[in-house]
């Protein structure tokens, strides 16, 4: 979560739109795969109920379609008739009878509509049935398990499965009783069947991998669809299953979905079975061909989340990087695309209608700036012309009239050089070797106004030269040393020491003098909105202007010692040696 929220909104929108689309597929899978699955099991058991429905129909058709013919095979004719006369016949007599028979027999097989034999089993030994008609001693049938069952339990039909000639039949023995003592057996007629053909009633019923199985009324299993054979075993399984319900039972550690069908006042019941594994399979199969075709929808969603998305996330990321170039100083508008996002637009055109803005304010700014630079030293400026200028005039006038040609020379020579470093360079920014030479010249006016009363000392390394200040620094405060300073003294003479030093990126450069001191309330004085110290404030303020807020002048002093003046500037150099006035 965290890693989340440090994250890009690019990221977070590429996140948030395949979240969206992963939540929707998996969703999407899930429901489908819970539809699927029991959509697939109510319609497998649906099928199952149907097939078994259809099979116990067609195969109880088929029995009592069989129980008719034996039926009517048995009381058409005089067999029972024939088969109980014990008196002694003539042997043309007994042939004419049994020809009628077979004859009759032969007619009813002809009529079947199903495939079907019949089988005559007499009681009495010395019977022989002629023309084609199946016969066969008691002797035959006495030992076998449904005909002592018969014996035992008498009922008009006999159901029962036997194997001849390695095929398999399904069989319904009709007992045949003398007509004259019903209770006296005379013969048994069987009616067979193969059971392939019951078998292919079953594969025409059947779905595709389902097992059905035909039960008796005691749920004995008389045949498979499969052909095998299911043991004791199975019996409780297939007991527990509900006529007409969907079940599931276990058979050999397997599972299968079960349906059991049966008919009213039928013998005989169906069961289908399907295997799970075979149900599942399919489950498996047809998710695993759903989970390919949304594996294959996602990925064109992302394509197109790409493609969708990629023209906003470029405007988006221009927009992030203007507004960090812009965080740095570098204000650039952004070229208006075809996303076709109206809310973007309305962002990139409210940025760059910002940035032109702020364009413009900071032209105005940097104007309004050089106009306050400007402003400010022409102020200096004209500080320094009116009273120096006028001394210095009278001072000339002066020697002039004591006919002193020398010092006139001196102080126009010098009152020149000062003015033409001070007037006409144009640049804000000086060299120190500049302001130097400007102070040496004021000096120099200033020793021959009050008869050599200042000594200028120079202590700065040769390298420091190069640094720049603003121009006309030094100018206000050495002439504050002079006159606040040292012509206070009740010997007006003293010394100006200018020192200076570096310390990581500044140049500090120190004015000392040796005149009156200041006091402390006169320093507090000097830097307030009422002070009359103009030169000392307007050049603090120049300094901050010019080189950074951090910048400026302070003030140290003793009262009758010294005043030491501070000045902190930036150690660059940044100037033009062809336009320096040395």
């Amino acid at each position: 979560m965290r890693s989340t929220k440090k994250s890009s909104i690019k990221h977070k929108l590429y996140m948030s739109q395949i979240a969206l689309t992963v939540i929707v597929l998996i969703s999407f899978f899930a429901i489908s795969t819970t539809y699927f699955i029991i959509k697939t099991i109510k319609t497998t058991e649906t099928n199952m109920r149907y097939s078994s429905d259809i099979t116990v129909s067609n195969l109880v058709s088929y029995i009592d379609l069989m129980e008719n013919y034996v039926h009517s095979a048995s009381y058409s004719t005089d067999i029972a008739t024939v088969l109980s006369d014990k008196d002694e016949q003539t042997i043309f007599d007994m042939q004419g009878n049994y020809t009628h028979i077979s004859q009759t027999l032969n007619m009813i097989l002809m009529s079947c509509n199903i495939p079907v034999s019949f089988t005559l089993y007499p009681t009495r030994g010395d019977i022989v049935i002629y023309d084609n008609l199946k016969t066969a001693p008691i002797s035959k049938i006495n030992t076998q398990a449904w005909f002592e069952n018969l014996r035992i339990n008498p009922n008009k039909f006999c159901y029962f499965t036997e194997t001849e000639d390695d095929i398999s039949y399904f069989c319904i023995v009709n007992t045949l009783y003398n007509p004259y003592n019903l209770s006296e057996p005379v013969g048994y007629l069987k009616i067979s069947t193969e059971i392939s053909h019951l078998i292919e009633i079953l594969q025409n019923c059947v779905m595709e991998n389902e097992e059905s199985i035909l039960l008796n009324e005691k749920g004995d299993v008389v045949f498979s669809l499969s052909g095998k054979e299911y043991g004791e075993e199975a019996i409780p399984a297939f007991s527990s299953i509900s006529p007409n319900e969907p079940s599931s039972i276990k058979l050999d550690k397997k599972s299968f979905f079960a349906s059991k069908s049966t008919q009213r006042g039928s013998r005989y019941s169906v069961i289908v079975l399907q295997s799970k594994d075979n149900i599942y399979k399919t489950i498996y199969f047809m998710c695993t061909i759903l989970l390919g075709i949304l594996i294959l929808i996602s990925m064109v969603s992302f394509v197109l989340v790409h493609r969708i998305s990629g023209p906003i996330i470029k405007t988006l990321d221009e927009l992030i990087i203007a507004m960090k170039m812009s965080n740095l100083g570098e204000f650039k508008t952004i070229d208006p695309r075809e996303n076709g996002n109206n809310e973007l637009d309305e962002a990139v055109n409210t940025y760059n209608n910002m940035v032109n803005s702020i364009t413009r304010l900071v032209q105005y700014n940097n104007s309004y700036a050089e106009t306050i630079k400007k402003h400010e030293l022409s102020l200096l400026q004209m500080q320094i012309k009116p009273h120096f200028l006028y001394n210095t005039l009278d001072a000339i006038q002066h020697f002039a009239k004591e006919n002193k040609p020398d010092d006139v020379v001196f102080l126009i020579r010098n009152l020149s050089k000062f003015y033409r470093i001070s007037l006409h360079n144009k640049n804000d920014l000086v060299r120190l070797e500049s302001e130097i030479n400007h102070i040496k010249y004021y000096t120099a006016i200033e020793n021959l106004k009050h008869n050599n009363a200042f000594t200028l000392k120079i202590d700065i390394p040769e390298a420091f030269m190069d640094y720049c200040i603003p121009k006309i620094t030094l100018q206000p405060i050495v002439e504050n040393a002079m006159y606040h300073g040292i012509l206070e003294k009740e010997n007006p003479v003293g010394t100006i020491i200018l020192t200076a030093k570096d310390e990581g990126d500044y140049l500090y450069l120190y004015v000392t003098d040796d005149g009156v001191g200041i006091s402390e309330d006169r320093m507090k004085e000097i830097f307030s909105e009422t002070t009359q110290s103009v030169g000392i404030v307007n050049t603090d303020r120049r300094l901050k202007l010019f080189l950074g807020s951090e910048c400026g002048i302070t003030f140290e002093s003793k009262e009758n010692e010294y005043t030491c003046v501070t000045i902190k500037a930036k150690g660059v150099k940044l100037y033009d040696k062809d336009s320096d006035y040395r």
